[in-house]
Formats: C-alpha cells, sequence, structure tokens
C-alpha cells in the first residue's frame, strides 16, 4: 500500500468516527433530561414524599357544585372547604346566592353548607381547638361611573342611651337638614352608650357610634353632600 493510498484510508475511516462522535455528543442531554424528569416524578409521587411534603392535585367537583372559590381550607378532618360566596358575581349578590362547598378528597364526594352572608373576600384563620373562623365578607359590589345614579357613602350614627343597644332593620331612613333622605344599605346595631357614676355621684354618658352605608332616597347631585360621616336622624 503506498503512503497515498494510506492517507486516503485513514481519511476515510475517521469521517464515520467523527459524525459517530458528534450524533452521540447531540443526544446524550435529551437522554439524561428524560431519565431526570422519570427520577423526578417517581420520588414526588412516592407515597413517603406525598406524606412529608403533601401533593397538588386536580380536584374535579360535580357540575353542580362548582363555585367560583376565593377561599381554601384544609380541614383537621382531611376534607377542604371552599368558599365562593357570591362568587365575585353582582347578579348572584343581589339574588343572596351565597355558596360553600365541602369536598371530600377520599370519596370525590361534596356538600354544599348553608351561607346567609356573603363571605366572598372575607378572612379566616384555625383557631386553637382546630375549628375556622371566618370573618368579613362583601357588603356590596361598587357601581362605577356611569352607573352612578345615586349618591351613597358613610354615615356616623350614635346611641347615647346607656340602657340598650339599637338595631336598625336594612332601608332604615335617615333625614338631612335638608330635607333629603337616605337609606342604610344593611341592617346595623349600635351598642348601648357608656355609663360612669363617679365616688361624688356624678354621672357621665359616653354616647356609642357606629358607621353604617347609605344610599340616597333619589337620584341627582344634590344629594351629595361632599362630607363623610354626617350624622343623621332616624325618621
Amino acid at each position: 500500500m503506498t503512503r497515498a493510498a494510506g492517507n486516503r484510508f485513514v481519511r476515510k475511516a475517521l469521517v464515520p468516527f467523527l459524525a459517530l462522535t458528534a450524533v452521540t455528543a447531540v443526544n446524550v442531554p435529551p437522554a439524561w433530561s428524560v431519565v431526570s424528569r422519570w427520577r423526578h416524578d417517581r420520588l414526588v409521587n412516592s407515597l413517603p414524599y406525598k406524606e412529608s411534603h403533601g401533593f397538588w392535585q386536580t380536584v374535579e367537583l360535580p357540575g353542580s357544585m362548582r363555585v367560583n372559590a376565593i377561599h381554601a381550607a384544609l380541614l383537621p378532618s382531611g376534607k377542604i372547604l371552599l368558599i365562593a360566596g357570591s362568587g365575585n358575581k353582582v347578579d348572584q349578590f343581589k339574588a343572596g346566592t351565597f355558596r360553600t362547598v365541602v369536598f371530600d378528597p377520599a370519596t370525590g364526594s361534596a356538600t354544599e353548607v348553608p351561607t346567609p352572608t356573603d363571605l366572598f373576600c372575607s378572612g379566616h384563620t384555625f383557631l386553637p381547638d382546630g375549628k375556622l373562623l371566618v370573618a368579613g365578607g362583601t357588603l356590596r359590589y361598587e357601581v362605577l361611573e356611569p352607573d352612578v345614579t345615586h349618591a351613597g357613602g358613610s354615615m356616623t350614627v350614635k346611641n347615647e342611651s346607656p340602657d340598650r343597644p339599637r338595631t336598625f332593620p336594612k332601608g332604615t331612613v335617615f333625614v338631612a337638614p335638608s330635607g333629603r333622605r337616605y337609606l342604610a344599605g344593611d341592617e346595623f346595631t349600635v351598642p348601648a352608650a357608656t355609663k360612669k357614676v363617679t365616688r361624688a355621684g356624678k354621672v357621665t354618658v359616653t354616647a356609642s357610634a357606629t358607621t353604617v352605608w347609605v344610599d340616597a332616597a333619589g337620584a341627582g347631585a344634590e344629594y351629595a353632600t361632599g362630607c363623610a360621616g354626617s350624622t343623621g336622624s332616624r325618621a
């Protein structure tokens, strides 16, 4: 074999070898990625890992129990409390349709819990005895321009009687000095006033106060007072 022939032989032999090396270098990272994902999935789906760290699961509620939940809490029983309230829907709020659902992951069943008030956007925390305290919620949905037709705002109502608290129903009418009428948007209670008697026999009564939302009974800009926290009187 001549030197030239030998050189040609070497070149022909090196070309397939280099190509094989390049292919191997390209395919190794994807193969390792597949193995890595497989090992990760096997780990996070193992029972010891789930018991130690928990796991995510898609909750498939029955069609009639599907709600637009704003809160979720894992109860001591292992069931999940889903609070929707009005579900961020004005029509359900006006209709008084407030919903809360308890879902059992073990059986896939769901039970609706009677909800008398709108707990949408409330706050909740567990008490030391394991009970869940839910506080707050939605009193009303804000009306934005150009839908605003009636003035509205907060009004401070005082109770100067120390004998008992005063409870007023929704729709209680307040009359301003101008004679314009305003309606309470919700039922509210004003605590009894504070009464103190000194050793000298002097009696001091401090009125209690609460703030309630009121809406103008009529439409028009003349119902806007421009001052917040005005005190009204019951008609």
